[in-house]
């Protein structure tokens, strides 16, 4: 079974706070040929960001009407294996750091490990997902998903601007820092860079967050070094140690540990997909 991978334009309010509005469509032709659809594997890398997915899915009876079902997850602090099931649509957006609690109005340690039905978690989500839900052609259900994110983001932001709640200046500079240094920031350096105190700057990063500091770190960290390893892997230059040491590791066993940790893999056996998305597929 074969999906085509889409990455559509982030125009403003969503290129505030989304990171990549994104399709997965079954290939022209998929199930037509005399083979039998399987689910498709993935291994999704957690990524420290939010996820909102809709699903466009047959139905489980022939003849019912299809549904388009919106859930949502909070960021992954582990790899998962997740399986998308033939012929099925989905369309995602990942929520930058941040920007959790100014969008949905929930804070972002409550937010599910797993995707779940959004109206479990965020009640400004609940009309768009009753709208998707009557929505059955995937153009239609794009162009409901994205209108209707992006008018819940222009609201959010003018509630922000208005009220001056999160994410408040110190906030988007720290995270600016953290993501530039690709983890190896020290906390107590953050603080004083963004003239908060380090309990302070702890206390809101992990509410924004929905994790502690140090893991978004440690995160960042290991995506900076994914990134490279890919790279790597289109030039075929395999130069572990070097990318340890450029990812900001201790050295190569301390960089195979943390993957070992968020994997379950190694540097070398972990599957360096040409897809993106796959980061952004949290247990569908």
């Amino acid at each position: 079974m074969k999906f085509v991978y889409q990455e559509f334009a982030r125009t403003p309010p969503l290129s505030d706070a989304v990171v990549v509005f994104w399709s997965f469509a079954p290939h022209p032709g998929e199930g037509q040929s005399g083979d039998l659809p399987v689910p498709l594997p993935f291994q999704v890398l957690p990524d420290g960001c939010a996820d909102l997915i809709v699903g466009l899915a047959p139905p489980a009876l022939s003849g019912a009407p299809r549904e388009a079902v919106l859930r949502i997850s909070g960021a992954l602090s582990r790899s998962k294996i997740v399986e998308i099931a033939p012929r099925t649509h989905l369309w995602g957006m990942q929520l930058r750091p941040g920007w959790v609690e100014t969008v949905l109005g929930i804070p972002a340690l409550a937010l599910p490990s797993r995707l779940e039905q959004v109206e479990r978690h965020s009640p400004r989500l609940a009309e768009l997902a009753r709208v998707l839900r009557a929505t059955s052609l995937p153009d239609a259900v794009e162009a409901v998903f994205r209108d209707g994110i992006t008018c819940l983001i222009a609201d959010a932001s003018e509630r922000g601007r208005s009220r001056g709640s999160a994410p408040t200046p110190h906030l988007r500079e720290a995270l600016r820092l953290l993501e530039a240094s690709g983890g190896r920031i020290r906390m107590n350096a953050l603080a004083r860079a963004v003239g908060l105190s380090e309990r302070t700057l702890h206390r809101q990063l992990s509410g924004s967050l929905g994790m502690p500091p140090k893991s978004f770190a440690r995160i960042l960290r290991f995506q900076d070094a994914v990134s490279r390893l890919r790279i790597g892997h289109q030039s075929e230059v395999r130069d572990l140690a070097g990318l340890a040491r450029d990812s900001g590791y201790f050295d190569q066993a301390h960089m195979t540990h943390e993957f070992r940790t968020l994997t379950g893999l190694t540097p070398a056996t972990l599957p360096l997909s040409p897809y993106p998305e796959q980061k952004s597929l949290a247990s569908i």
